[in-house]
């Protein structure tokens, strides 16, 4: 389950957001596979401690479209075109190159290896997710869960973000208002900042437990309604 964390955002011109690595905030894509609709969610999300390349999935609750995270939206398209090329599967991308993946051919959420040869394959994807940057465990299980519009709070499907809690799509690009004061005065600036799905856990005696709902402190411009 997420929260929201809401965040300045970075514009490189009109139109056009950009993630950062330095404050975890990632792009998340989820591309409708089904019927060639053409449809793509776009959002941004904090959690995946990336800091370089992109992952990608076809196994994404409970619509199992293509669902992909970067830091960049080079090493990202080079995530979708690497699972086309596969027709399904789960696939670590880094400075364009693949560098970990594993085919699920059976709808694009089997794979036809040996239990053994898939659970080696799978552990490997982990490993290389962390050599990115990475700092969960099952970083795949994760990118699956953020796609489920059934639970709170804020999700992404093909439609684009989603708020659970008020069943509609919503923008993730909000325009703020911030006081400034000046001696003898005061104005007000409007600033851009971006909604963004969040996720964290929780710890029972050091081990980590459940995947929590929690929400990340807001900003000082950001009002709290």
């Amino acid at each position: 389950m997420t929260g929201e964390f809401i965040a300045k955002a970075i514009v490189k011109k009109p139109g056009l957001l950009s993630q950062t690595t330095i404050d975890d905030i990632l792009k998340i894509v989820v591309i409708e596979r089904h019927k060639a609709t053409g449809r793509i969610g776009k959002a941004f999300v904090r959690g995946f401690g990336l800091k370089q390349g992109a992952i990608g999935s076809t196994v994404a609750h409970d619509s199992h479209n293509i669902v992909i995270v970067g830091t960049n939206d080079a090493d990202m398209f080079a995530a979708f075109q690497q699972i086309k090329k596969l027709k399904g599967g789960l696939v670590v991308i880094n400075n364009g190159k693949l560098v970990a993946q594993l085919p699920l051919p059976v709808g694009g959420l089997l794979s036809a290896k040996s239990f053994e040869e898939t659970a080696a394959d799978l552990k490997n994807l982990k490993q290389k997710v962390k050599t990115l940057g990475g700092t969960h465990d099952s970083p795949f299980m994760i990118l699956s869960f953020l796609c489920l519009s059934a639970i709170p709070k804020l999700k992404v499907t093909d439609l684009g973000l989603i708020d659970v809690e008020k069943f509609k799509i919503t923008l993730y690009l909000l325009i703020e208002l911030k006081t400034i004061n000046n001696p003898g005065a005061s104005r007000c600036q409007r600033l851009p900042t971006l909604r963004v799905t969040a996720f964290g856990k929780i710890t029972q005696h050091g081990v980590p437990s459940a995947l929590v709902i929690f929400y990340l402190g807001m900003l000082p411009s950001t009002p709290s309604t």
